[in-house]
């Protein structure tokens, strides 16, 4: 492992644009403690950034978006990535990768999540949302004590079959690479309003966030 991974908790920088990134250990993995920003895949080549509604629902190809197209909301949350960029292995940094269905589970099991409700689907009946949670930015003071350092923020999504944006300040959204049948994916959620850190399949042209483990 690379010397700058030996601690705890550090940052590190993503060569192919230059943006520094927030890491943690949680157990035996090191994940990306902000969610990803990049806009180009990890060999250079640029995601579209579509704006369109009905030109988002429709693609199959990797696409990106700014939460209600105003690019300020990238500098807190990052872009919402259709599950058509995760899936070309290429839009984590170099070193690093998008965690699968499995991965996720490594790290609910670490937080104390029982083996039931790991491989239940839905909102399931835990308590490690507050342990991720940012301390601040979640609607109506619902905050977490991130007590692992995981800052989770909600950054909202799109909607996968109207296009509209939805839920920032009240839920959180992040892709795992493994699908669920042809038309959907793996993900996982907090909401402002429960303690439930949720493992949902839905439509691969859903715009989440993105997480990063490191290889």
């Amino acid at each position: 492992m690379d010397n700058q991974f030996a601690g705890n908790s550090g940052i590190f920088t993503d060569y192919r644009d230059g943006n520094i990134y927030k890491w943690i250990r949680i157990g035996e993995q090191i994940w990306m403690a902000e969610n990803l920003s990049a806009i180009v895949l990890n060999n250079g080549e640029t995601i579209e950034n579509i704006t369109k509604d009905k030109d988002w629902c429709n693609t199959k190809q990797p696409a990106l978006c700014f939460y209600e197209n105003k690019e300020e909301f990238n500098k807190k949350y990052g872009p919402l990535y259709n599950w058509f960029a995760v899936s070309t292995g290429l839009l984590a940094p170099k070193g690093w990768h998008i965690p699968s269905d499995e991965e996720w589970k490594v790290l609910e099991k670490y937080l104390g999540m029982n083996d039931a409700d790991l491989e239940d689907t839905g909102h399931r009946s835990d308590e490690i949302a507050p342990l991720l949670k940012h301390t601040e930015g979640w609607e109506n003071e619902q905050n977490g004590n991130n007590t692992t350092g995981f800052s989770a923020l909600p950054a909202g999504l799109r909607d996968a079959t109207e296009g509209f944006f939805d839920y920032v300040g009240r839920g959180a959204h992040w892709w795992a690479s493994t699908i669920y049948n042809e038309t959907d994916a793996w993900y996982r959620n907090i909401w402002c309003d429960n303690l439930s850190f949720s493992r949902i399949s839905d439509y691969k042209n859903y715009g989440f966030s993105v997480l990063c483990v490191l290889d």
